[in-house]
């Protein structure tokens, strides 16, 4: 295997990796402090009791999402633009014109800046794995 076919497998791996990241928050795992997502009148409404639980529930984690979002919190202290459009990227469904209107970009600049964030992120994730 060449380099140019390993370096292409590393980035379907960093993209399955982001996608898994974007799906993982998207889902809602994300802390919630220990607060419950329901009100309680609409808990009352559709279960028609509460049950007050004395044990505690353990937030969900996952590793490997949490990993890309502590990876993607650095990038953003070293340049915003760029994690915020990896962020937009991969969190909003609108049109890419108008999830690069929304940052201040032109949509190729708002390209250039998602494909910047995978090749910092893949600088990062291959240093991870080459220790």
């Amino acid at each position: 295997m060449n380099k140019i076919q390993k370096k292409e497998d590393f980035m379907i791996y960093v993209e399955k990796r982001l996608e898994h990241w974007a799906k993982w928050f998207k889902g809602g795992n994300h802390p919630g402090l220990g607060f419950r997502s329901e009100t309680i009148e609409y808990v009352l409404m559709t279960v028609g009791i509460m049950i007050k639980s004395t044990g505690v529930k353990p937030l969900p984690f996952d590793e490997d999402a949490e990993e890309i979002e502590a990876l993607v919190t650095e990038m953003a202290s070293y340049n915003s633009k760029i994690a915020a459009a990896l962020r937009i990227y991969y969190f909003d469904r609108r049109k890419s014109r108008d999830r690069a209107y929304a940052i201040q970009l032109s949509a190729t600049q708002f390209n250039h800046y998602v494909n910047m964030a995978k090749q910092w992120l893949a600088g990062r994730l291959s240093g991870y794995r080459n220790n």
